[in-house]
């Protein structure tokens, strides 16, 4: 909803590239400048990222806390670009027990929304209550 508060007003794809622009001044950058910016080197590029890790894990340690899942996976246009960030949020997992969740990066990329669905669907239509998609 990007209200305050709202997971996606921190930590989606606009929200990253908003506070880069507010960061360099700049309007109307993307995803790929931050990245070549970040990958350069560029403070204010490694600043906006390290923030972004900050604010994910404690998303993350707060969902871990609230509903305890067996695997957290993450997945978008930020983690294809910048794949290394998962061990930057692992790192900043504040509870001690936090520190052994199952994170992941998605094996199913663009892929997973249409997975999902399709297997939602099978599963209403043959009624069955378990279904596994092996991916390869």
């Amino acid at each position: 909803c990007g209200n305050h508060g709202c997971v996606e007003r921190y930590c989606s794809v606009d929200a990253l590239i908003h506070a880069y622009e507010i960061e360099t001044d700049k309007r109307g950058l993307t995803l790929q400048d931050l990245s070549k910016s970040y990958y350069a080197g560029n403070k204010s590029a490694v600043k906006v990222i390290t923030k972004y890790c900050n604010d994910l894990s404690i998303v993350i340690n707060n969902i871990y806390t609230s509903i305890d899942p067996d695997i957290i996976i993450l997945n978008g246009p930020i983690f294809f670009e910048f794949p290394h960030i998962i061990h930057i949020i692992k790192s900043n997992l504040c509870e001690r027990i936090s520190k052994n969740i199952n994170i992941q990066m998605s094996q199913l990329k663009e892929k997973s929304i249409l997975l999902g669905g399709a297997v939602n669907s099978i599963m209403n239509y043959l009624d069955i209550s378990n279904f596994h998609l092996i991916a390869k």
